[in-house]
């Protein structure tokens, strides 16, 4: 999942695959299923509108239902940065190609509202596995 779809956009798409998916493969509605419902009763329409996963979970609200989800479903977060970019401002010394790594949802909370994110980094995608 890209981290700045919005999250009426996920609900939608898991609403899809939970009616559509193929009775001999139950894994997609396993993944599904549980992301629609939460999300039904995650903020306002209007916020779930605008606001997107990859911020919820680089906020470290500790009043979101999302992120305990994806921990618990082992979820996986692509961090991005420019290469080089480690905050120094040196522009001679940078190439401008892509850095990324993955940290486990459940890893990435280290505290109340930290998370490991530098900041140079964005939450580029979450990965939820089958």
């Amino acid at each position: 999942i890209g981290s700045c779809v919005s999250l009426s956009t996920i609900q939608h798409e898991c609403s899809e695959i939970v009616q559509n998916h193929s009775k001999d493969d139950n894994e997609f509605k396993k993944i599904a299923e549980p992301i629609h419902d939460m999300l039904r009763w995650f903020a306002s329409t209007q916020i779930r509108n605008v606001a997107c996963l990859g911020g919820n979970l680089a906020t470290a609200s500790p009043i979101s239902d999302m992120n305990p989800m994806l921990a618990c479903m082992n979820a996986t977060l692509t961090l991005s940065s420019l290469s080089g970019n480690s905050g120094d401002n040196d522009d001679d010394n940078r190439n401008d190609t892509i850095e990324r790594r993955n940290v486990l949802v459940s890893d990435f909370f280290l505290a109340y509202r930290t998370v490991d994110l530098e900041p140079y980094e964005i939450v580029e995608t979450i990965i939820i596995p089958k």
